[in-house]
Order: structure tokens, then C-alpha cells, then sequence
């Protein structure tokens, strides 16, 4: 049986949005707390309803399967678009995870009842553009790259490993909040269906209502190339964990964005740049934030009593990104960052070879399989680590990887060349 989940819409008392929803005799409220004064303008009712919807993912799941309906909302047909990506591939990892239909778990039952309003999408010059930072490598690389743009770095939540990286740049740091209703809380750990929502659609949104309201001309996200491919493909159905990080999605964002009227460019400056060339960034030009950076996400769970102090050592993000980074750094420099040898750790071996199969990936923010079988490869040839022992277990596997592209470790132009793209297209 399919529930019916309603968005109501918003209200705004200073700072503070608050978004409603309705499912039966269930009754929602979530708080957006922005770091300024929210002015209601056009332009930002429009992103508002856009908000409202999108983050209405978080209590819809606890009712799927569900029909979606935003009846006092007026979007544009783009709105429609992006909304209705959100709750279908954006909510596919949901559905697996629990076992539901992947095509069909919500439906969106509205049309496009907005004013039809476009805006030719003139940019102005670079200005100082907002970065939505989450304190890991792909941020810190875009913060540096244009740090001298001075811009302005940007969390949802109180981040302290953001805070700490913000002092050792000399920028400043915005911070907004969601308070998510303690109802919803409540039914998840009393049992309603539950698992991973795309955060990255409700905090770009998010972001886009404070560049906004402060007058900057750009959110520039770290999305990388990667995230456009999925993490499993089940019954020739795409599942990907990053998919409101991908190409597909910023296309669809910032379409939704200039139908709405607004002038900020959303984009991501590392969307052609391949992962070893990030980690390449990070590793030479980025050496002030390796003791500061954090990927890992036990180090950011929501309850304070479960999270790790640092980096855990033992999840698929700290793996990750241990694999990415090994073949720019030493061992003795890895140590120092992550406190341990994971790849001389026998216990990793199961750990570092899901990395690399198709069949087990994990569902994380994690390189492609072929960049961590490439990562792999390229360090069982460097006599540093090639007689580690995880190294050595996945000698088999990595033998067989062929590359067009033998000296990609020894070279790096990708990111460069983005970002003088970026600059380019922002003049």
C-alpha cells in the first residue's frame, strides 16, 4: 500500500526556515537555522519551495512506498525535474537497502505549475565565490586553488575539523543548521525504514539560498568525476551512492537554479579531473592540511558519544582514501596523517579488495573501481610500498590492470586546466 507524503511548505522568522510536512496523522517540522537574516525575495521563495521539497527526502522514506505532493508549492518545469531525480535515482541506494522497488518507491504526483520564469544566466566576474566544505581532500584542494579569490567557506552543521582548516587559511567560515524533528528520530529507531538520502541536493540548495542572501556570485562544489558512475548497477538499474553529486544532478540543479531566477553559478571545479590527480593536488600543493583534513565518517556521526576522535582506520572512507593518497605520500607521511599502516595490516585485505569489486563496492563516497585498482597497481611498483602486505595480497588482481596512461602518477595538468575554466567562464 502506497502512503501519501505531503510538503505543506515554510515559514520564516528571522533566521530560522521552517519546512513542513504531513503523512497521515503525522505532523513534521524541521529548522533550518541560515547564518544571516533570510529576505524574502522572489528569488528566494522560489529556492524555498525547491528546499522544501527536497529535504522532505529525510521523512518521506520513513513512508515508502510513497506518493509525493507539494500542493501549495509552485514550481518550474525544471523545479519538477530536479525534484523528481531527488526522489528517484537520488533515493535508489534507499530503496536497495531495503529492499524496495528501485523505480517506483516514490511518485511525485504534481506538474509544473510555476510562472515558466527564466533568466538569462549572465555571470559576472569570479566575485568571491562560496565553497560548501566538508573538510576533506576535494574541498581542501578547491580552497586552496582559489584562495585567491578570498572566498568564503561554507558548512551545514558545526564542523571542527572545517573550523580548524578555515584559521589555517585565513578564510572565513559560515555555518547554517538543520534540526531534524525529533519525531522522525524517534520512529527510526523504533523501526521505520531508514538509510541514505542525497545530502548533497539539500545542502547545495542550501548553499545557494546563503550565496544568496550574502551577495556571492558562485557556489563552487568539489564533486569529482567519479561520482557520475554508479556505485552497482542491479538488473541493468543504476544505483549511486553519490548521485546527487554527479553531472547528471548539477545539470539539473542549475537548471532548476536560473529557472528560478537566480544569477549564482553552480558548478564544481574538479568534475573532469580524475582522482589521482586530486590526490596529486592534495599531496604536493596542500601540505599545511594534511594533519587537519578529515574524510572519515565516523569521525562526523550525528551522536557526539558514537563518533571516533580522528580517523577510525577501519571503514571503507578511511580505506579509500588511504588507497588514493599512498602513491604521493611515504609510508612514514601516511602514518602521520591516518595513525596507522593500513596497508600492512593483514585485517585490511577484505576491506581494500571491496574497493575494487564490482560486486561489493561500498556505498561511500569512495574512488571508481578502476582508480582503485589503478592505485593499487601503480603501488606495487614503488619499492616504499611494495612489499607491504596488503599490496602483496592484491598483486593477482592488480597484474591483470592495463593502463593507456602509464606515467598518470608522474604527471598532473586536469585540475590546473579546470580551474582556469572556471575562471574563464566566470568573467
Amino acid at each position: 500500500m502506497t502512503s501519501e507524503f505531503i510538503v505543506q511548505g515554510w515559514t520564516v522568522a528571522g533566521s530560522d526556515v521552517t519546512l513542513r510536512y504531513r503523512s497521515g496523522e503525522s505532523v513534521f517540522s524541521e529548522v533550518v537555522g541560515f547564518p544571516v537574516a533570510v529576505e524574502i525575495t522572489d528569488v528566494i521563495m522560489r529556492l524555498l519551495d525547491l528546499l522544501a521539497v527536497v529535504a522532505g527526502v529525510s521523512y518521506a522514506k520513513a513512508f515508502a512506498p510513497a506518493t509525493v505532493t507539494f500542493p501549495s508549492l509552485d514550481v518550474s518545469p525544471s523545479g519538477l525535474t530536479l525534484i523528481q531525480r531527488t526522489y528517484n535515482e537520488g533515493m535508489r541506494e534507499f530503496a536497495f537497502q531495503n529492499q524496495l522497488p528501485l523505480t517506483s518507491t516514490f511518485h511525485v504526483a504534481e506538474v509544473a505549475r510555476g510562472d515558466n520564469f527564466q533568466i538569462e544566466a549572465l555571470r559576472g566576474e569570479p566575485g568571491r565565490p562560496l565553497i560548501p566544505f566538508g573538510a576533506g581532500r576535494d574541498s581542501c584542494v578547491v580552497a586552496s586553488a582559489l584562495k585567491h579569490l578570498q572566498p568564503t567557506l561554507f558548512t551545514v552543521g558545526i564542523n571542527p575539523f572545517a573550523a580548524e582548516i578555515a584559521q589555517e587559511l585565513s578564510l572565513p567560515l559560515l555555518t547554517a543548521s538543520r534540526s531534524i524533528d525529533p519525531l522522525l528520530l524517534a520512529r527510526n529507531q523504533s523501526g521505520a525504514l531508514n538509510g541514505h538520502v542525497p545530502v548533497t541536493a539539500i545542502n547545495s540548495l542550501i548553499s545557494l539560498i546563503v550565496a544568496e542572501l550574502t551577495g556571492h556570485t558562485s557556489v563552487v562544489m568539489a564533486n569529482e568525476k567519479s561520482a557520475s558512475r554508479p556505485t552497482r548497477i542491479v538488473d541493468g538499474i543504476e544505483v549511486n551512492h553519490q548521485f546527487s553529486k554527479s553531472l547528471e544532478y548539477e545539470q539539473s540543479l542549475r537548471s532548476a537554479v536560473d529557472m528560478a531566477g537566480s544569477i549564482v553559478n553552480y558548478t564544481s571545479v574538479l568534475r573532469s579531473v580524475p582522482d589521482r590527480d586530486i590526490s596529486f593536488a592534495f599531496a604536493t600543493k596542500c601540505q599545511e592540511l594534511h594533519h587537519l583534513f578529515m574524510s572519515c565518517n565516523q569521525a562526523m556521526l550525528r551522536d557526539e558519544s558514537r563518533r571516533s576522535a580522528g580517523w577510525c582506520g577501519d571503514c571503507p572512507k578511511c580505506r579509500g582514501m588511504y588507497l588514493s593518497l599512498a602513491p604521493f605520500l611515504s609510508p612514514h607521511e601516511m602514518v602521520g596523517i591516518f595513525g596507522r599502516d593500513l596497508l600492512n595490516d593483514p585485517a585490511q585485505l577484505s576491506g581494500f579488495q571491496d574497493l575494487m569489486s564490482d560486486e561489493t563496492k561500498p556505498f561511500e563516497c569512495v574512488a571508481d573501481i578502476s582508480e582503485a585498482l589503478e592505485s593499487m597497481r601503480h603501488l606495487s611498483t614503488l619499492p616504499q610500498w611494495s612489499r607491504h602486505s596488503v599490496v602483496q595480497s592484491c598483486r593477482e588482481v592488480t597484474s591483470k590492470v592495463t593502463t593507456s596512461d602509464s606515467d598518470s602518477y608522474e604527471s598532473f595538468s586536469g585540475f590546473d586546466a579546470d580551474i582556469q575554466r572556471f575562471m574563464k567562464a566566470s568573467q
